[in-house]
This record gives C-alpha cells, structure tokens and sequence, in this order.
C-alpha cells in the first residue's frame, strides 16, 4: 500500500474552511519558530471557544469545526513554544471514562488531553503542542482521524494503560509523535499504530521501558527514523510501513524490533 501525505487533506476535509496543507520542503529540520509554519495550518475557524481552566468531559464534546483556545494560566507566554514545557502544566481536558472529543481545533492547550477508560479522541487538529497533546491512561483508547502540529517534544504520550489504538492520524514537525515512557510509568501494553502520516519528524515511534507496540503500514517522509526502541521495549513490525527521505530503524535502538506476532489478524 502506497502512502501519501495528502491523507490529511482528506482528515481535514470534515472541518469548514480549514483550508489545504503545503507538504513542501525536505529533510528533517527541528522547528521553533511557528511563524515559520503558521502558513501549513488550517484556516482558523469563525466559531472560537475559551477554555480558562482544565475541563472535565463526560460523555461526548463535539466541537462542530471551533477553534478551542486556551486562556489559562501560562496564557499568551507560553504559547506556541519554542522547547516543551513542563509535565506540571496544566491540562486543556481531563476524560472521564468512555468520554468522547472529536472535530474541533485545539490551540496552546499546554498539557494537552488526558484520556481515560475506553475514550476516543478523533477529528481534532492540534494547531501546535506544548508539552503533550494526549497522554494516555487507562484501557480501551482509540486516537483516531487526527493531526498534530509543531510538537517540540511528544504529541501522544504513552503512560500506563492497555490497547490503544493510534489509527489515520498525521504529524508535522514533531520531535516525538508517539512515545512510550520511562519505567515511573508503568507501561503501555497491547498498542497498535496504523496507516500514520508523519512530515519532518525526528523519531516516529519511540518506545522505553516495558512498552509494546505493532505498528503497520505507517510512513514518514523527511525523518531521523521510524523505529526505536529502549530498555526492554518491543516494537512489532507488521509490514506495509514506508519511510522517505529517512531511516527504517534506528542505529542505536534497534535490538527489539522483531516479525509480526503470529496471532496479529
């Protein structure tokens, strides 16, 4: 299966005027500066909704194409910054269990999204990354139909927690789209990662501790690698995976990259 990078085009395509997505450029270039890149994002939407403190979501939030701005504590300065932030920034949301955040924007959300039993988090465009756009907790999570932007360190950040699903979603200009922690957290077990896009990112999937993961048929255009794994971390290749302008594995963390489990459908 060939990929393509206008995929998000098409992720995109559920929100009003958000506009196309200018894949130009090549070779993976760390970027601070989102002026620079301010001209690849989605047009910003009409309808705008402040969030002055970290929220709670029960049930489903479905955001109907608005920009969801944060204008907490931290707010301008921290905005659009140039290095991660600190893990004690405050959260955008916190999921209650088998709560529901599709089609919106989020803008300066500094900590991000904190999921929780079976949620689901789809159709968001991530307009930049602060600290974490998602951190992962709990079981049964889908991140799905997604698009980070500008993530000076992770965009999904993988706690503890079990089966998570990381389907359709893209990255550009991020260092870590999706990252397992070190040991303090526990663990995530049971990840799958498919049919992901990612332009100028350093690491694709980079996995520590005792962290899990299948990934099939992802691509990266203009990285360092796809593939790295730490500690005793195993990174299960199912196939269909591309990468350009890139390297496959990485030349340090490459011992637990192993064949497709026999029981995978």
């Amino acid at each position: 299966m060939k990929k393509t990078l206008l995929l998000t085009c098409l992720i995109l395509s559920s929100f009003t005027n958000v506009g196309a997505i200018d894949f130009s450029g090549s070779g993976y270039k760390h970027i601070t500066d989102w002026k620079s890149v301010e001209k690849e994002l989605p047009a910003r939407p009409n309808c705008v909704v402040e969030i002055k403190k970290t929220t709670t979501v029960k049930g489903t939030l479905d955001g109907k194409g608005c920009l969801y701005i944060w204008k907490g504590a931290g707010y301008p300065k921290k905005c659009h910054a140039k290095e991660e932030l600190s893990e004690t920034e405050p959260r955008m949301f916190v999921m209650e269990k088998g709560a529901k955040i599709r089609n919106m924007q989020i803008e300066c959300s500094l900590d991000g999204i904190l999921m929780n039993d079976n949620t689901l988090i789809e159709n968001v465009v991530f307009r930049d990354v602060e600290e974490d756009a998602i951190t992962t907790k709990g079981n049964n999570l889908i991140i799905r139909g997604n698009t980070f932007f500008l993530c000076q360190d992770k965009c999904i950040q993988l706690n503890k927690a079990n089966k998570v699903q990381v389907i359709d979603n893209h990255f550009q200009h991020a260092a870590r789209p999706l990252s397992g922690s070190g040991k303090s957290s526990g663990g995530a077990t049971g990840i799958i990662a498919r049919d992901n896009t990612c332009k100028n990112c350093e690491i694709m999937f980079r996995m520590q501790s005792n962290h899990d993961i299948i990934v099939e048929g992802n691509y990266l255009e203009n990285g360092r690698d796809m593939l790295e794994t730490v500690d005793k971390a195993v990174i299960y290749d199912c196939g269909d995976n591309e990468v350009k302008n890139a390297s496959y594995k990485s030349k340090k963390g490459n011992k637990n990259i192993k064949p497709c489990p026999s029981n995978y459908p």
